[in-house]
């Protein structure tokens, strides 16, 4: 399973440095309708619906205006959209300024809002984003494992 593809040629040689966290299955695919905010929603319920549908543990890295490893709970997925329930596991970033969640929240979007970036899903006017890939999550996991919180934002700031 992949992103389709939306980079640019002159991104190729940062794809190879993060080659050993992106397996082929992950590597996007070209397709420009997805990097709008407006889009076929048949189409990208096509596309994206099938991360939604093979996280790893549900998990994904959740971004909005902090960055947490978190758990997606009460998944629904349908024709209009995607709705759950975030449930923080391990907050990588926040602002010291502003309130950071500290119990579970709703999220959810309209396939024909959404859109891709590089390799994350989002809803800009939402405004989170999430890697739901199953190997940035599993190298993400392993460096707090190793209570490397700086490794692993800088997994995510190069992806």
């Amino acid at each position: 399973m992949f992103f389709p593809e939306i980079h640019s040629s002159s991104e190729k040689q940062q794809q190879s440095t993060h080659q050993k966290h992106h397996d082929p299955e992950t590597t996007p695919k070209k397709h420009p309708d997805l990097r709008c905010t407006y889009g076929d929603p048949v189409f990208r319920r096509s596309v994206w619906a099938p991360f939604f549908e093979n996280l790893l543990e549900g998990k994904v890295i959740y971004r909005e205006k902090f960055i947490c490893l978190a758990r997606i709970d009460d998944l629904e997925i349908d024709e209009y959209g995607v709705r759950g329930i975030v449930v923080p596991l391990q907050f990588l970033f926040q602002y010291p300024h502003l309130i950071t969640p500290s119990r579970p929240w709703r999220f959810g979007g309209f396939w024909e809002h959404m859109w891709q970036e590089d390799h994350t899903l989002g809803q800009p006017y939402a405004g989170w984003n999430i890697w739901p890939q199953p190997t940035m999550i599993r190298a993400v996991e392993k460096l707090l494992a190793k209570d490397d919180v700086v490794g692993a934002l800088k997994l995510i700031k190069t992806d």
